[in-house]
Formats: C-alpha cells, structure tokens, sequence
C-alpha cells in the first residue's frame, strides 16, 4: 500500500501540487502504515512532512495538525519516549481547546 501512495504523492508533485491538501494526507497516510508495521523513524518523517504541507497551507486545518501531533504522541509511546509524547499531546490537547466552541 505504501508503494501506491508515493505514487500518488509522484503525480500530485508532477502536477505541481506537493503542497497541497491531499498530500500531506498521503503522507499521514504512509507514517500510519510505518507505526503499524513498527518502522518508527519512517513513520515520524511521513508525519513531519505531513505537517509542513499542513502548515503551510493558508486554509484552516487545525483538526489535521493535531491529529498529526496525536500520531507523533503515539510513536513517542511506542518508543517509551513518554516525556515527548507527553509533550506532544499536551501541545495538540491546549490547540484543540483553542477552536472549541466556548
């Protein structure tokens, strides 16, 4: 599955669309199949490009930045990192109480 999402991430960049929405999607996509298959370091450099693209982009996507920041907390855990991944998931808990409705 991973060989065709860097596929798709290759057309998307032969469009020049590698910023775009739907490829940081892609690569949130690869570091979960990295986590699951127990390749961390793999995983945590999908989700980092993941969130550049996500950074990057002047629409509101908030939801995915954090849900990124969750997937980082979870290699941390796995890694025993918990000190980080403490930290991560608090970063992604205090955004997500920032566009709650009151």
């Amino acid at each position: 599955s991973i060989s065709w999402l860097e596929k798709a991430i290759e057309s998307f960049k032969l469009n020049g669309s590698s910023d775009h929405f739907d490829t940081g999607q892609l690569y949130n996509l690869i570091g979960e199949v990295h986590r699951l298959k127990g390749d961390y370091d793999e995983a945590l450099a999908s989700y980092d490009t993941a969130l550049s693209i996500y950074c990057s982009l002047k629409i509101e996507n908030r939801q995915k930045i954090d849900m990124i920041y969750g997937n980082i907390g979870l290699i941390y855990q796995a890694q025993e990192r918990y000190s980080e991944a403490l930290a991560v998931e608090e970063k992604c808990l205090h955004s997500r109480l920032e566009y709650l409705p009151s």
